[in-house]
């Protein structure tokens, strides 16, 4: 698999969050999210010619190439683990929604 395909990938997943938002299907939009960056991810990774077999090692690999060298700031990495955790964020999701409806009288 080359870095334009997994880029696609990415690209796609993207679009699935998007559509997934809109349609209010938190779990799915914050599922393709975290793909999409996963796929980002590999695509750097890929140019540097790293290849990793699970996402534990992508993310190990691109903490070590990107965010220790300050290529990428630190902030993203937080980002990245919490959307690891992608169904306790759909739940924060889906609570801070339904905090925000109005109340019926």
């Amino acid at each position: 698999m080359n870095s334009l395909i997994i880029f696609q990938k990415a690209e796609d997943c993207l679009q699935d969050a998007t559509d997934f938002l809109e349609q209010g299907r938190y779990e799915a939009s914050v599922n393709r999210a975290y793909y999409s960056i996963f796929h980002c991810i590999q695509v750097l990774l890929w140019i540097e010619n790293i290849h990793t077999k699970s996402h534990e090692g992508a993310h190990n690999q691109f903490r070590l190439k990107y965010i220790k060298t300050g290529i990428f700031h630190w902030i993203l990495m937080s980002g990245y683990k919490n959307l690891m955790k992608r169904d306790d964020l759909a739940t924060m999701i889906m609570t801070t929604l339904s905090l925000k409806k109005p109340m019926n009288p």
